[in-house]
């Protein structure tokens, strides 16, 4: 029984290979915190603020990243809207464009070569570290992969299927090299090849016509974005994004960038399969095979294109090894026809894919120079401190009421005036169950003081904070952070502590670490009408002329959102309001709220403090009861406070 009685079934090894590219990809999704070209992502569709309009979207692509085209982040800004904005539920849209190219490409080599070919290609594909890892990253690389590999799927039917195309396939020819140009300029460089292919070699017959409209049409929808940007404003801005990169390849670094990629940092196995490639070349040449004469031919050309558009622009420093991504479906044909060529032999062809599947299950993505130039710069990488696991672990630990501090190295988007921060991003969910976050700067060149003053104002009265910091950053500004806390509060544990993360867990000194750090109250001070209760009040003149205020609320699910406001007023032992401080009452079930009321002014002495609550838009205050008291009132006397003197 020969191998070939099994051939039809090649495809059913396809589904085990997706899986593991679906295994190996999707454990990563959240396994890193957002990097800075994900957030300039993020930052063109809103920073996960909801959706953008794609005209907003094109607009700010167009004057942002001018050497970026629009189309994935339209496409990424209409998923957000579907599967929401977190940074794994984005990411699985490249997961998603990744599959499909592995699946297109053994489509591909299976009709352009053989069945057993296209598993080959398949299978070079699924094994490349390089391409694995922006399966999961929140940028247009692994589309542009898909795309590349559909085009060359669609042209090469258009010209070789003996039966007429119907319009679905032309219109469908048409969208796709529409969205492969609108997706990153590199796709220009195949498609160039496709081209020329078809200028010099397909006869010049009706469907030469069809498909040259089909194409050109496409081609010529991309040049109002591109006349738009303007060809001086696109070089200048390669230029300075550049800059910073230790300097351009030549053709030959390039051309070994290409195969050390590719091959997972083992160019010797790459290379020797390209010797067998080779011998394929005479048919090539020939009139016997128009397959293996097209394959070779946008193979070379679109390697040489790209060789020489980089002499010319450097626009692949080795920081951008990313631009060359478009050429992986290319490059794992010819692995494919390589291997091809050892089926003379039973089993060496086997032999051959273990091989390489064992230099892939051994190389790390940071194994080489050049992928440790993409991945480890800490100015391309980001903040040391993992921001995603920060998020987690302190929605799994943190009360409500609570705050965390961050410290970190902020990055900075100058360009996007509507930038808040990456912080901002991964703790908006925390936001929305009130547990605050506050920013702490590790470079913070500041004198000591002036960053303890502002911790504690950003602190203000709460009685449960947690501080979490990278032990490879510098912990100078940490330290100050941790001074300052401790005279008010009592750290209770390290409730993180890995190679680089520390989380610490802090409580108003004489609370329990164990049980909540906010007190539990038996019966509430005041309640209001409309549903509305004080459970407890908290004062605390820690921070520097601030009476900190942190008030336990509840409201009932029926109050209308934003219609009632909080008013706490200070009077003086004359009777005279000598302070107030008003904030919107939120809409939850029962939170602390913190607020400042500046006392920097006032003389030492006793106060009284009242609170009210009133409709904001009437000013109109509501009527309650004072549980102490059993009395009914508008105003409520809370608690004394005295000031003391300088």
């Amino acid at each position: 029984m020969t191998l070939s009685r099994y051939e039809k079934y090649t495809w059913i090894l396809l589904i085990p290979l997706l899986l593991i590219v679906t295994w190996r990809a999707g454990v990563m999704l959240n396994g890193d915190a957002v990097r800075i070209p994900e957030l300039i992502t993020l930052a063109h569709v809103g920073l996960g603020e909801g959706g953008q309009s794609p005209i907003d979207v094109w607009h700010s692509v167009r004057e942002l990243s001018p050497a970026h085209t629009p189309g994935y982040f339209v496409l990424i800004n209409f998923w957000g809207s579907l599967v929401g904005w977190s940074a794994p539920a984005l990411r699985v849209f490249s997961l998603y464009a990744g599959i499909l190219a592995v699946a297109l490409t053994y489509r591909l080599g299976h009709d352009m070569l053989s069945r057993r070919a296209g598993f080959y290609a398949a299978f070079a594909m699924s094994v490349s570290s390089f391409l694995i890892f922006y399966l999961h990253e929140l940028r247009m690389y692994s589309l542009v992969v898909l795309l590349t590999a559909l085009v060359l799927w669609l042209y090469w039917r258009s010209i070789t299927t003996t039966q007429q195309p119907q319009p679905i396939f032309w219109i469908s020819l048409f969208l796709a090299t529409l969205a492969s140009v609108y997706t990153h300029f590199t796709a220009l460089f195949p498609l160039g090849a496709i081209a020329l292919y078809h200028l010099i070699f397909v006869p010049k017959t009706k469907r030469w016509v069809y498909v040259s409209l089909a194409m050109g049409a496409a081609g010529l929808l991309f040049l109002p974005f591109f006349a738009a940007i303007g060809l001086e404003k696109f070089n200048s801005l390669g230029h300075v994004q550049h800059a910073s990169t230790r300097g351009s390849l030549n053709a030959f670094e390039l051309t070994y960038q290409i195969i050390d990629l590719f091959s997972n940092g083992s160019p010797a196995l790459l290379m020797i399969v390209g010797a067998l490639t080779i011998i394929t070349l005479p048919k090539a040449l020939g009139q016997s095979n128009r397959n293996l004469k097209m394959l070779w031919f946008i193979v070379v050309i679109t390697v040489l294109a790209i060789l020489v558009a980089n002499q010319i622009a450097t626009f692949i420093p080795p920081r951008r090894s990313r631009y060359l991504l478009p050429l992986w479906p290319l490059i794992a044909l010819m692995v494919a026809l390589g291997i091809s060529q050892l089926e003379r032999w039973r089993y060496v062809p086997l032999v051959a894919l273990i091989l390489w599947g064992t230099t892939a299950a051994t190389a790390s993505f940071k194994d080489t120079t050049n992928m440790t130039d993409e991945i480890l710069t800490a100015q391309f990488i980001g903040p040391n401190l993992p921001l995603h696991r920060v998020a987690h672990e302190i929605e799994q630990r943190a009360q409500p009421g609570s705050i965390l501090l961050y410290a970190t190295k902020e990055i900075e988007l100058p360009k996007f005036d509507e930038y808040r921060g990456l912080g901002a991003y991964y703790f908006s969910d925390l936001k929305a169950k009130h547990i605050e976050s506050f920013f702490v700067d590790v470079a913070d060149q500041r004198p000591p003081d002036e960053i303890s003053d502002s911790v504690l104002i950003g602190i203000g009265a709460r009685q449960e904070v947690w501080l979490a910091y990278s032990p490879l950053d510098s912990t100078e500004t940490v330290a100050i952070v941790q001074d300052a806390l401790s005279p008010l509060y009592d750290l209770c544990a390290h409730a993180v502590m890995t190679n680089d993360l520390y989380i610490e867990q802090y409580v108003r000194s004489g609370l329990d670490c164990v049980a909540e750090a906010v007190p539990v109250v038996d019966s509430p001070l005041i309640q209001f009408d409309e549903d509305i209760t004080l459970n407890e009040v908290i004062f605390s003149t820690d921070v520097a002329e601030k009476l900190a205020v942190v008030a336990e609320w509840s409201v009932a699910e029926d109050v209308p959102p934003d219609t009632y406001a909080v008013s706490f007023q200070m009077f003086n032992s004359d009777g005279n309001k000598v302070e107030q401080v008003d904030y919107m009452l939120r809409d939850y079930d029962s939170e602390w709220e913190s607020t400042l009321i500046p006392i920097g002014n006032l003389p030492a002495g006793d106060y009284d403090v009242y609170v009210a609550v009133y409709e904001f838009g009437t000013t109109q205050a509501i009527s309650g009861i004072d549980t102490r008291q059993g009395e009914s009132n508008e105003i409520f006397f809370v608690q004394p406070i005295t000031l003391p003197g300088n």
